[in-house]
Formats: structure tokens, sequence, C-alpha cells
């Protein structure tokens, strides 16, 4: 039998408490450690909300002075590049970027995966590959056991025993598919994912926007939209559609927000991509509206799977409480449901950051994750 931590988040507070596991299973948890304990501060388990998993290969090409519009519009260096890719680079760049993810404690992310059911296609074959699980679609399998480590050509590897009889698996990251409709293949890329994950509507003919939404809801799909990124949208034409997620939101209103928050729909912030695209984010005005906020990380071409590196921006450079930051970071357990996560905080669920206070978080080493109940090992910031 083995514990980890002394410090855990949870509830919106900070309270001594120590995680055990006995083999690989989640045993409980109990006010003293074990006779074979793993000092860390424990937190809900990391949940992605936002990542555009495909354009990581493009990390290393994007221009310093370029905007917003210029690398993710319509017609701009992300899309012209993934039009031009082959598959296997597309491959390669998702299933690079779920090693990161991997490596940084995500138990989840949740990818808005452009290109129609072909993107999807790549998608399923890279998370194959790399040995994760993906999320559920009619096509093509639903989702897997989270205690299932499946082969593939990515460093995967079975179980490892520690001391004090802890068997190990590393983590994979669970992916959540939201599909983009490539031209009329709206059926096919419903069945092939969790939902839809679309752009903003300023690049969308509303007409299609209108069709795609009721599919989704038709389908019991979840759907998902970018609103207000730069520039301001009508929110009530974006809430008609009845999404069950926005993205971004910061060219919104105060009555924008107070409109969303009546509607009980949760906003994800990416805080860093918006910070590389001179986006200016107040997370606290949304806060004071009602909104629940969650956290992304937005194009793996921007900023890497770290939601803890998230954290330490919002602590660092927008002057957010620790508290705050990390209520964010928990917040994306209402996502659980509607995206049919595998993950469930309030049975022993939950990450593992090295560190013995609550200053330690932001600069934390993830070293291990509880995820469906079972002990799993990360190595990365």
């Amino acid at each position: 039998m083995r514990s980890y931590g002394g410090l855990r988040f949870a509830g919106g507070r900070w309270r001594r408490d120590y995680l055990v596991v006995e083999g690989d299973r989640f045993a409980g948890w109990s006010s003293e450690p074990k006779e074979d304990l793993v000092e860390g501060v424990i937190l809900p388990p990391l949940i992605d909300a936002h990542v555009h998993t495909a354009d990581t290969f493009l990390r290393d090409r994007l221009p310093p002075d370029i905007d917003l519009d210029g690398a993710v519009g319509p017609g701009g260096l992300k899309h012209r590049a993934l039009a031009d890719a082959d598959g296997g680079t597309v491959i390669d760049s998702i299933a690079s970027f779920l090693e990161e993810a991997a490596s940084r404690g995500v138990a989840a992310a949740i990818d808005f995966r452009e290109g129609g059911v072909r993107g999807l296609e790549l998608l399923r074959e890279a998370v194959r590959r790399h040995g994760s699980t993906i999320g559920s679609g009619d096509e093509g399998g639903g989702t897997a056991d989270m205690g299932d480590i499946h082969g593939g050509s990515g460093p995967v590897g079975g179980s490892v025993s520690l001391a004090g009889g802890t068997m190990t698996t590393p983590l994979r990251t669970h992916v959540v598919p939201l599909g983009r409709p490539d031209g009329d293949d709206i059926r096919g890329v419903l069945a092939a994912s969790a939902g839809l994950g679309l752009s903003a509507l300023r690049d969308l003919r509303w007409e299609d926007a209108k069709r795609w939404a009721a599919a989704a809801h038709d389908a019991g799909k979840a759907l998902a939209l970018h609103a207000s990124e730069e520039r301001r949208e009508d929110i009530d034409r974006v809430l008609s559609l009845r999404p069950d997620m926005l993205v971004h939101c910061t060219a919104c209103t105060e009555g924008d927000l107070r409109a969303i928050a009546r509607r009980g729909v949760p906003v994800v912030v990416c805080p860093r991509s918006n910070d590389r695209f001179g986006i200016d984010l107040d997370v606290g005005r949304m806060l004071r509206a009602g909104v629940t906020v969650a956290l992304g990380t937005d194009n793996g071409m921007v900023a890497d799977p770290a939601p803890l590196r998230e954290i330490a921006f919002l602590i660092g450079e927008l002057d957010m409480s620790l508290l705050t930051a990390l209520g964010l970071l928990a917040n994306a357990k209402v996502f659980i449901p509607p995206f049919d996560i595998p993950l469930d905080p309030r049975t022993g669920d939950c990450v593992v950051v090295e560190g013995r206070r609550p200053e330690d978080v932001p600069d934390g080493r993830v070293v291990a994750a509880v995820v469906g109940g079972r002990l799993r090992t990360a190595g990365g910031t």
C-alpha cells in the first residue's frame, strides 16, 4: 500500500489529506500517511478543456509578428498548412501533442478537430498509435476503458512494479473529439465524434451554423463554439444555438457575460494563447458576471498542453490568486457529463504535483494521477 500527498485542494479549499492506493487501485483517502509515502500536492484531474492538436507541427513555424486572423482565421497559416499536410504529418503532430499532454498530467483533452470526417479519422489513428483513448462516436469504436493501454508505436509499455507493491502504468490522455464539417459531411462528422467544435459565427454562414447545431442536438451530441475572441459577436445569436461550451468570449460586454451566465453556458479561456495574439483577458469580469470559467491551452502550435502553466501565467501575469486560478482548473468538471469524459473526482480521480505547499503548484512537476480509479504515472511540468 502507498500514499500520496499531504495537502489537497478540494471543494475550493486546502485540506490535509492523503491519497491511498493498493496495487494500482484507488483505495480511499486518509488523514494520515501510510507506510510508503510520496509527498505531493493533490489537485482535481487535469482536463485541458480546449485544444487543437493537429497544428502542433507548426509550433516552430509561426512568425512572431503574425496576428490572430493570419494565424488561425479562414485562409490563415494554420488552415493552409493543414490542407497541404499529408496524413502522416497530421498523425505525427497529434501524437506529439498527446505525448506532451500525458507527460504534463493531462487526463483528458477536448479537441476541436478540423477537416471533416477525414480529420477525425486522422485523430483516431494518432490516438491508436499513441496508446491513448478517444471519446464516443457511432463509428470506429466508443470510449475505451481508461484502465486499458492499447498497443501502438508510442512509448506505451505495461505496468511497472514499485516499492510497496504499487503497480503503475504511464498516463495516456483521453481525447474528446469534436468534429467540424467540411462541406456537406455533417452526418459523418457526428457519427465519428462526440459532437461539434465550431469556429466563431463570423467565420461561418449563419444557415450552416443553424443546420449543424440542430443536427448535433438531434443526434444527442455536444455543441461547442468559439465566440467573441477578438471582436464582439451577437451573443443572443450565439446562445440561440444552445451550445454546451463557449471558448474565449474575451470581447464580450458585461451584458453578454450576464446572458451567458443566465443560460448556464461555461466559458473556456486560454490565457497564454490570448497573450500571444495581444488579446486582453479579464477573467475577474467573467466571474463577477456569474460565468463558470474553465481553462484550455488552445492551439498546439501556440502553447504546449500544460494547464499548470496556464495557472502560472494567470498568477504571474494577470495577478490572479492561486485559489481563484485553481478554481478555474476545478471548474472543468462541468464538462464531464456533456462530453462523456471518463473521470470522476468524487471517487478519487486526481493529479499529484510535486511539492509540499500551495505555492509549489504553478511550477510543480506532475508525478502521478488517478484516472478511472487507477494509478498512472506522468513525467513533465
